[in-house]
């Protein structure tokens, strides 16, 4: 065991108080592991690498031979803080990951998944961006995958392709990432200050639908 107790005394001394001994105990990480400092906190950080089966390639990083296990604090507001200043830093450098990987999914309805397939086909063989496809209930989500050095250079990628995926298929484009069909519908009826409801045909009641999250807007 390794210990960063020094860290962790000073870590609780800035609050006025005095270290228990359970809470020195957090300040020790296994043999061999690298410590990350959590300075919004005493929970223990740390990485261990070990050797991997893989066989580094010449087109892969240094760090393709190692598997790498990394405990970080359970507090969200910890665990962020560590994440985005140590662990991603980390694994950036440890595995060559310099360039920046971007996703859009362009959301379907009223095409199968088949015939989509025919009117894209072609978009699908493009090695990067990568487009594919994921049937779910009702829907089909064209998902498109760019990788460049930068944000910018992804996006304008993505965007070249998407016009072409939303040119193709027309009116079957519905919305994009995590939007959902029933919010795009009961939207729409919205604007045009509709309302939505059912008809139980046996008990000749009609009912407006107000289940949550679908509920319309009040005054709609």
């Amino acid at each position: 065991m390794k210990t960063y107790g020094k860290e962790v005394v000073e870590t609780i001394s800035r609050y006025g108080r005095k270290p228990s001994e359970n809470q020195k105990r957090q300040a020790y990480v296994p043999k061999g592991a690298i410590g990350i400092r959590n300075p919004v906190g005493t929970a223990p950080c740390f990485i261990v690498e070990k050797p991997s089966p893989l066989h580094p390639s010449p087109k892969m990083g240094e760090g393709m031979g190692v598997r790498v296990v990394i405990s970080l604090p359970g507090v969200p507001s910890e665990m962020e803080h560590v994440l985005h200043e140590s662990v991603i830093p980390y694994l950036q450098k440890r595995f060559n990951l310099d360039e920046v990987i971007k996703v859009r999914v362009i959301r379907c309805a009223g095409l199968g998944e088949g015939m989509i397939d025919e009117k894209i086909a072609d978009l699908e063989r493009l090695s990067n961006p990568t487009v594919g496809l994921a049937a779910h209930t009702g829907v089909v989500d064209v998902r498109i995958t760019a990788k460049a050095k930068t944000e910018a250079e992804a996006d304008a990628m993505i965007a070249q392709v998407e016009s072409q995926v939303r040119e193709r298929l027309g009116n079957a484009v519905f919305g994009v990432d995590e939007d959902r069909l029933e919010d795009v519908v009961l939207a729409m009826l919205a604007q045009r200050r509709w309302t939505l409801g059912r008809h139980r045909k046996r008990t000749r009641r009609t009912a407006r639908a107000q289940s949550p999250p679908h509920r319309l807007p009040p005054g709609t």
